[in-house]
């Protein structure tokens, strides 16, 4: 679908008008990002700042995915030691492909911020269009949410976390990471809102950082580590340490779900699609490409840091909370070392979490331009403080959609129109 609508030359089409057709293409925005808009029945509301290179590199930002990597493989040496981190991540990547693939498919066909509600929207019997749209919806929602919580808890931990390695005496408390996940948010959207007009110009610079900051971990790692792991260790002893499932094969299956993490966010650049030029073409191509440019440097940093760990029992009991600044620490043998590889950490984290916020905010924004959210107005006394619950929050989206939405959310599939063929010249 997405070589399709690549051409050389376009003929106007009729309904935009010679005048609008002229205005679209003076905004940055083509024929085929006209038509899109148009079959979808929405609004161009962002210029379309972003183009192929920028693209490919905030999705790759977004990814982050040697950067996730190091910082969120505890559950996997746990559940499965040091084979089953490695080989949890080369079938999820594997398995993550086939996604990828799908995905760009369909955002070549509807280039739109919503991303999966509204192809699901388009795609799903009529009959229960809205019904699996608005849940769809909300699942994109929460977990983009979500995203940008972990992104920001993480980025607030590793800052614990640096405290400690320089500062063995000190303790870290739950309401210190409230108080820094509030800070990094505040930063988050401070740099999204006051920088949004030069964000596709400075994702490139971010781009750069992400291919670049590794090399200087996996230098440092293999060329400072005093001992190394054996291949077979690596590649052939799975183990539990301390996962206490009972069997073997389900430890190693549960410990994946850290490598699951560190595949996702490949289909950031759907939800900036709005703001993309020639979205039909370039989402689907930034998706894949920056998929797959990123499995070399990941797979070079995997292989390097499990060969790089040292004893595993002692790495997992460290104090900072995170095995990688243990290893950093192992490998240089001084605090000052590992304190400057986990800056450079924290700064590509930060910029991870920067990135995850973009496109959240669009998301939420496309899903909320369709009626999706509800409004509530609770009061301090009636309000639940703690953390929502996932099913919590499905249970009232389920219930609101019975009551409200179902008259009222019609999904984006009922402003689709079809369109008379264009004449597209190769």
């Amino acid at each position: 679908m997405a070589s399709e609508k690549h051409a050389t030359t376009v003929e106007p089409i009729p309904e935009l008008g010679a005048e609008q057709l002229s205005k679209a293409f003076a905004q940055n925005h083509t024929a085929h990002d006209q038509r899109d808009m148009k079959r979808m029945g929405k609004k161009q509301e962002f210029m379309r700042n972003f183009r192929t290179v920028s693209s490919i590199a905030f999705t790759s930002c977004v990814m982050g995915t040697w950067e996730i990597l190091l910082t969120s493989n505890t559950s996997a040496l746990i559940a499965g030691g040091l084979s089953g981190l490695w080989y949890q991540f080369i079938w999820c990547y594997v398995g993550q492909t086939f996604v990828v693939l799908s995905l760009s498919e369909m955002a070549s066909m509807a280039p739109t911020a919503g991303g999966q509600y509204h192809w699901v929207s388009e795609f799903a019997p009529k009959s229960a269009q809205k019904a699996l749209s608005y849940a769809s919806g909300w699942l994109s929602t929460l977990a983009w949410q979500a995203f940008v919580a972990v992104d920001s808890y993480i980025c607030a931990t590793f800052i614990q976390a640096l405290i400690t390695l320089n500062n063995p005496d000190y303790t870290p408390e739950r309401w210190q990471t409230t108080l820094l996940m509030i800070a990094v948010l505040v930063f988050m959207g401070a740099f999204n809102i006051f920088l949004a007009k030069w964000l596709a110009f400075i994702e490139g610079f971010f781009a750069v950082l992400h291919f670049v900051a590794w090399i200087p971990v996996i230098v440092v790692l293999w060329t400072m580590t005093p001992v190394k792991q054996s291949a077979k260790t690596v590649f052939t002893e799975f183990t539990d340490n301390g996962a206490g499932w009972g069997n073997l094969g389900l430890t190693v299956c549960i410990g994946q779900v850290g490598a699951m993490f560190t595949v996702v966010g490949s289909d950031a650049s759907v939800h900036m699609a709005e703001e993309i030029r020639d979205a039909g073409v370039v989402v689907p191509r930034s998706m894949w490409f920056a998929y797959l440019a990123n499995i070399p440097p990941t797979l070079i940093v995997l292989t390097t840091y499990v060969f790089c760990i040292g004893d595993l029992e002692t790495t997992l009991s460290a104090s900072t909370g995170f095995p990688v600044i243990s290893v950093f620490e192992q490998s240089t043998g001084t605090t000052a070392g590992a304190t400057g590889l986990t800056i450079l950490m924290l700064i590509m984290l930060l910029i991870i979490s920067v990135s995850s916020m973009a496109s959240t905010a669009r998301q939420t924004f496309a899903f909320a331009r369709d009626n999706g959210p509800i409004a509530v107005n609770p009061t301090p006394t009636t309000m639940n403080w703690a953390v929502l619950i996932f099913g919590g929050v499905m249970i009232i989206a389920g219930v609101a959609f019975i009551l409200k939405a179902r008259r009222s959310y019609h999904g984006p599939v009922s402003t689709v129109r079809k369109l008379d063929d264009d004449v597209v010249v190769e």
